[in-house]
């Protein structure tokens, strides 16, 4: 009787355990089924999309152990792995990126309800199932978990999260300890290669042994986490391993530690000074309970902190008390809840500022919420929200009527929290549709910052938005009037004008470039300038393109190939060791043929028609600028120089050059009806 059921329990525990999960997916394709539409945004092009070694080329380690940014020392082979597979079987395609982003998302929603309910089993709740699925649907809805899942660069935190929950799971499961070892040490390493996070999961392991052994009747605090260190000195010794390995394995590929210098003036200043970790940490804890305000893709350091106003140092307060009082309560009751709260705030460690990982001009971003999140939901399904009642209320004949009163409160606003969440996500996801939505949303939250400012415009320009292009262009030439103009709006707007076949782009070269340090003089190589990060808030892809369009600009227009060829070279040391690009490919070419460098044009070449072009026409539009650039240049110079050889060899034509001169004649000729309107109808 007894057996039949214990059967039968099981059986009800796996029929709701499967229901439970097959209404949590439908849950999530409905917030994400939108996604397969999206196209690659922010940093996609950037981190993978124009990628030539993960789309083209055979797979090689180089391609999967480079940073993701060249300027980064951020090392994820397995994610780049994944992006080489996927361009393998289906091309390069958005739909497919997204859709496998979501699986991902969906496979980690199902591992958190793996987890709460081992967890809710562990802690003798009756309704195991009921509080699985609620800290996943927490999961599912929450805003600040869109970042990751429909960005698909946020498939390195989606991937690292995914095996520190499976090895959580894992953990918690009755294998046998050589297997449990052996697949924990796996998720580790997959973990780490995946993003570097992957570190906290012994912590967190070891995390969740106190949640589930503590006896906080039967031995004191030090004797428990001494018994834990104990029983767990196997997997402990072989993280730890798994963790050389990792580390020998990722210096030989990129000797690089940290975004910045971490040193004692560092500490002083980010700790102690600022008190950034304090800032950051109740961003995440806002971010966390109440993100249905800025849900955004840019989190501004300084806007942040001056929202706060004078109350900066009362929110630090609190957050202090409330870090203080829920290491009290995890230390002396060892409630599972606070431990598992615990296990999201180690989680959340590598971010909170305490080391100079540079995240740019943001005090934080979403994504790295993706792991605290899962550790988080689950410690608030798990609250014995019973003792808490328990100790409010004295036995008397009011108790019980109070105690189902408050219940029905707390479920009224847990329920209240799912809904607004599900309507915040549901209404923000289309927002990351492509380039245009999401910089144009984040401009109306932060208009004035530089950042934002400059990904509108430019994505303006890619997509031929040209009254956006316009609107945002008189801007910059007002505050260009005022001097107020941010170097790289200016940037932007020198580009537009070498477009447009200006010859004032030259000028504004040349003050752009007046306006950068001139490392290429003073250091080694460009990873060394994120130590001058704050000082210089250019990366060295900005430099470069403003050095780059400096070279053109004096080709075209002072007609020196020589000059711009010593500007070409610069930008080529800006480049250091990152990936070839068309733009660079082009603008070397163009170089070479004014100066008459033929035999290492045919190089150059060869190896531009090997690049992988993504966009459709790319190539044929390079080849357009190279052929506009150079007629440009024989207008310039009067057809001096090897103009004939290149008329010869039909890289221009005559009537290119013809077209140029009639075009600038009319331009003159505006001009000058433009002055003498002018003089006409002055006062004088």
């Amino acid at each position: 009787m007894i057996i039949y059921k214990r059967m039968n329990i099981d059986f009800n525990l796996r029929r709701y355990s499967f229901l439970s999960i097959i209404l949590l997916m439908a849950v999530a394709f409905f917030l994400y089924g939108q996604v397969l539409g999206f196209e690659y945004v922010w940093d996609d092009h950037v981190v993978f999309e124009n990628r030539p070694n993960l789309t083209v080329e055979d797979l090689n380690w180089q391609a999967l152990s480079e940073p993701v940014l060249y300027h980064s020392s951020y090392f994820r082979p397995l994610v780049f792995l994944t992006l080489w597979g996927e361009y393998k079987l289906f091309d390069q395609d958005p739909g497919i990126s997204h859709a496998i982003n979501l699986l991902l998302f969906i496979t980690n929603t199902i591992l958190i309800f793996i987890l709460g309910r081992k967890l809710a089993l562990f802690s003798g709740k009756k309704n195991p199932v009921f509080v699985a699925f609620v800290a996943s649907l927490l999961y599912i809805v929450h805003p600040a978990l869109i970042e990751s899942t429909v960005w698909v660069s946020g498939r390195f935190d989606i991937m690292a999260t995914l095996f520190i929950l499976a090895g959580s799971v894992v953990y918690l499961s009755a294998l046998s300890k050589t297997i449990k070892n052996l697949l924990i040490s796996l998720c580790m390493f997959l973990s780490l290669a995946s993003k570097e996070i992957g570190i906290v999961l012994p912590i967190v392991l070891y995390c969740l042994w106190v949640a589930t052994q503590a006896k906080p009747n039967d031995e004191s605090p030090l004797q428990t986490l001494k018994r834990g260190l104990i029983e767990n000195k196997i997997i402990l010794t072989a993280l730890i391993g798994v963790f050389v390995v990792y580390w020998l394995i990722r210096i030989q590929s990129m000797p690089d530690t940290f975004g910045g210098r971490f040193n004692i003036g560092y500490v002083i200043d980010a700790w102690f000074k600022e008190m950034l970790p304090l800032d950051t940490l109740r961003f995440y804890l806002i971010q966390t309970f109440l993100p249905f305000r800025e849900v955004a893709a840019q989190h501004p350091i300084d806007d942040f902190l001056s929202s706060w106003g004078n109350f900066r140092v009362l929110g630090n307060i609190l957050t202090l008390i409330f870090l203080v009082l829920l290491l009290a309560v995890a230390w002396m009751k060892r409630s599972i809840s606070c431990w598992l709260f615990l296990a999201g705030l180690i989680c959340l460690l590598p971010v909170l500022h305490f080391f100079p990982m540079a995240i740019d001009i943001n005090i934080g971003n979403e994504r790295f919420l993706t792991a605290p999140l899962a550790f988080w939901v689950l410690a608030i399904a798990l609250i014995r929200y019973d003792l808490i009642f328990d100790g409010l209320y004295s036995e008397d004949k009011r108790y019980y009527k109070k105690k189902s009163l408050y219940n029905k409160a707390l479920n009224g606003v847990l329920l209240s929290w799912i809904v607004f969440a599900l309507m915040t996500t549901y209404s923000v996801i289309p927002l990351w549709r492509n380039n245009i939505l999401l910089w144009g949303w984040t401009k109306q939250l932060y208009p004035n910052i530089v950042a934002v400012r400059y990904n509108y415009l430019l994505h303006a320009k890619i997509n031929g938005l040209w009254d956006i292009v316009k609107e945002e262009t008189a801007k910059i030439e007002k505050e260009l009037e005022t001097g107020s103009a941010d170097i790289s709006l200016v940037k932007l707007y020198m580009e537009d004008l070498l477009r447009a076949d200006d010859p004032e782009a030259l000028l504004y070269a040349k003050q752009v470039v007046s306006r950068i340090p001139p490392f290429h003089n003073i250091l080694s190589s460009p990873k060394e300038i994120r130590s001058f990060q704050h000082d210089v808030p250019l990366q060295p892809r900005m430099i470069r393109s403003a050095y780059s369009s400096l070279s053109i600009a004096t080709l075209l227009y002072e007609g020196d190939p020589d000059k711009a060829m010593e500007y070409n070279k610069i930008v080529y040391w800006y480049k250091g060791e990152e990936r070839e690009s068309a733009p660079l490919l082009y603008e070397r070419l163009m170089i070479l043929y004014a100066l008459g460098r033929f035999d290492e044009t045919v190089k150059v070449e060869d190896l531009s028609n090997k690049l992988h072009y993504p966009h459709v026409g790319e190539r044929e539009g390079r080849r357009r600028f190279l052929k506009h650039g150079l007629s440009r240049y024989c207008v310039t110079v009067e057809m001096g120089g090897y103009c004939n050889d290149l008329i010869e060899k039909k890289i221009i034509s005559e009537e290119d050059i013809s077209i140029l001169r009639s075009h600038d004649l009319k331009k003159v000729s505006e001009k000058q009806m433009e002055n003498f309107n002018k003089l006409l109808h002055s006062p004088e």
